[in-house]
């Protein structure tokens, strides 16, 4: 085993308790500037929400809802959020929904460029996801039999099921056993033990 990698991974560890400390402080803050109230069970969900941004991004979020926010009421988790990836420079949940079906669109021409040039008789390949959206569809020569009046209806399952499936996609990959490793490994990293307190909750 790598010692320098054993030192990172107790770094994480240890500093995992610290980053959820901050981003309590900042949401207890961001509370008490609104006059809300936030129990440790409601601010276990938000850090919960939070998990995916560190607390300076969770701290500049913070700074730019007060600095932006319009009306003088708390906002909720998802109205945080887009002001965290505002501060941040981050992509928001809806820009990212949007080039997700950029995708798949981009992805649905692809489909219908393969079926006029090779036809069923061809063996096209596609981008991972494009080929577990159409084994789910039935298959290559399924694909190549849709009748024209039914395009329509296949064109929005198609897009709808690329980003479904995408976005499970790394969960496919792994596989079961891989999945069950992953959530093995990330239960080993968050601490057994926190300050005394509402802080032990929130864990």
């Amino acid at each position: 085993m790598n010692p320098t990698t054993g030192l990172q991974k107790s770094s994480k560890m240890n500093s995992q308790p610290a980053e959820n400390q901050r981003k309590a402080a900042a949401l207890f803050g961001l509370a008490k500037m609104y006059r809300e109230s936030l129990d440790s069970d409601m601010v276990k969900v938000w850090i919960d929400l939070l998990s995916g941004y560190t607390a300076a991004q969770v701290e500049n979020g913070v700074r730019h809802c007060l600095l932006n926010k319009q009306k003088r009421e708390m906002p909720s988790p998802a109205e945080l959020i887009g002001f965290i990836c505002k501060a941040s420079g981050l992509p928001s949940r809806v820009d990212e929904a949007k080039s997700l079906r950029a995708q798949a669109e981009a992805e649905w021409e692809q489909v219908n460029d393969q079926v006029r040039r090779v036809g069923s008789y061809g063996n096209p390949r596609f981008h991972p996801t494009t080929e577990r959206v159409i084994r789910s569809m039935g298959g290559w020569g399924a694909v190549c039999a849709w009748e024209t009046a039914s395009k329509e209806w296949k064109h929005k399952d198609f897009v709808r099921l690329w980003q479904d499936f995408h976005e499970v996609g790394d969960a496919m990959e792994l596989g079961a056993f891989g999945v069950q490793q992953a959530l093995a490994e990330r239960m080993k990293q968050r601490p057994a033990e926190l300050p005394s307190g509402w802080l032990k909750r929130i864990q």
